[in-house]
This record gives structure tokens, C-alpha cells and sequence, in this order.
């Protein structure tokens, strides 16, 4: 169970969990959901039926309802990159702040003060100034010596996101005149709960040789 929270009304726990269930011929995975604990009456709903991809955030707006960031196979056009740590505002404004990060920019907290123009935030913080004044890397064409590193999936898919660790160590070759690819298991976290029990469980499944195919062909 992850990242806790309580309903405006004080009646319900929202969280997040994924499971990994015993059946006859192994486990059965699913991807990160959205479920309710009712405080009241016990009861457990869960929440976000119909967005049967990854849900890997979640925040409660104004009048209760709540807001998930999922990880669907489509592209964000306006904002391409990673937004994280969703909070809003009370009734009397429409304001969101989050953390967003792509390759090119490194983790900031950002405002908007309308939620249904994402493109209108700005940043408030300045805390990764060491980063901005660097130059990261872009792309370009040329050749360039590769190397695949996996995504550790399938429930963590590489995004495009800023990550100065040890763990994501793929930009740091990149800039470094490296060609890395990140299978990222065909996106898994973006399929559904049955592309990723395939990829996990079933390595040769078609999920599997999606992936080994697109390694030949590069």
C-alpha cells in the first residue's frame, strides 16, 4: 500500500496498491489501482475502474473528486516530460503545484493557477540551478556507439524525467556520446494488467518477442 490520503469529508483512506495474486499456474500481476477504505462501514472500493492502465499518483480537488496521474501508450503534446507530487489548492482557487522534470530540465515545483491549463505553470523553486546552467543533452544525428540497458520494469518504465542518481545512469552515457536504448518493455506500465503479467511472467509471449524485436532491428 502506498501514498495514504483523506477524503475531504474525513470518511474514506484513499491508496494505492498493486498485487501480485497466487493462481494455478504462477501469479497474477496487475498494475498500481486506486482503492478507497471506507471509515465508516469497512467497505473497499476501488476507485478509477475505467483507466485500466498504472496509476502512480493521485490527488483530491476541490469538491472531492479525485485526480490520478496514470501511464497510458499515448504523448502529452503540450508538456512533454514527468509530472509528479500533484497538490491543489482549496475551494477558493483553482491552483495546482507539482514537480516536473523532462531530459532537458531538471526537477523544479511548478504552479498553475488553473487546472485545465497545464501549459500556463511556471516554476517557483530554484533549487537545481547547478543543472540549468549545464548543458544537457539533446538529440542528434550521427553515429554513435550503443549500448541497451533495461528498464528494470514492468512496473517501473523509464519516463522522461530528470534523475541525478546512480540508478539512472542512461543520460549520464548518453551525454557522454553513447547511444543507449531503453527497452522500457514496450511501455509496459501503459498496456494494461495483462500486457505486463506476459512480460513478467511469460518472457518469450508476444510482449516478450515485441521487445527482442525491436533490439534486433536496432
Amino acid at each position: 500500500m502506498q501514498r495514504l490520503q483523506l477524503s475531504n469529508d474525513g470518511k474514506h483512506v484513499l491508496y494505492q496498491q498493486y498485487t501480485r495474486t497466487p493462481i494455478d499456474t504462477g501469479f497474477n500481476d496487475t498494475q498500481r489501482r486506486l482503492l478507497s477504505f471506507g471509515l465508516v462501514n469497512g467497505s473497499i472500493e476501488h476507485l478509477a475502474k475505467d483507466f485500466i492502465r498504472n496509476i502512480v499518483g493521485h490527488a483530491i480537488d476541490f469538491d472531492g473528486n479525485q485526480l490520478i496521474r496514470g501511464q497510458q501508450s499515448n504523448y502529452n503534446t503540450e508538456w512533454t516530460g514527468t509530472h509528479e507530487q500533484i497538490k491543489l489548492s482549496s475551494k477558493t482557487t483553482r491552483s495546482m503545484a507539482f514537480v516536473y522534470s523532462s531530459f532537458e530540465r531538471p526537477k523544479e515545483i511548478y504552479l498553475t493557477n488553473d487546472i485545465n491549463k497545464l501549459q500556463s505553470a511556471y516554476p517557483i523553486t530554484n533549487e537545481n540551478q547547478l543543472f540549468s546552467d549545464r548543458e544537457m543533452p539533446r538529440a542528434q544525428v550521427e553515429k554513435l556507439t550503443s549500448i541497451h540497458s533495461h528498464s528494470w520494469g514492468p512496473y517501473d518504465a523509464s519516463l522522461n524525467a530528470f534523475e541525478a542518481n546512480w540508478y539512472n545512469w542512461a543520460p549520464l552515457a548518453a551525454s557522454n556520446d553513447w547511444l543507449v536504448l531503453e527497452s522500457n518493455d514496450c511501455g509496459s506500465t501503459g498496456y494494461g494488467d495483462q500486457f505486463v503479467d506476459q512480460v513478467r511472467r511469460q518472457p518469450l509471449s508476444r510482449p516478450g518477442r515485441d521487445i527482442l524485436a525491436a533490439v534486433d532491428r536496432l
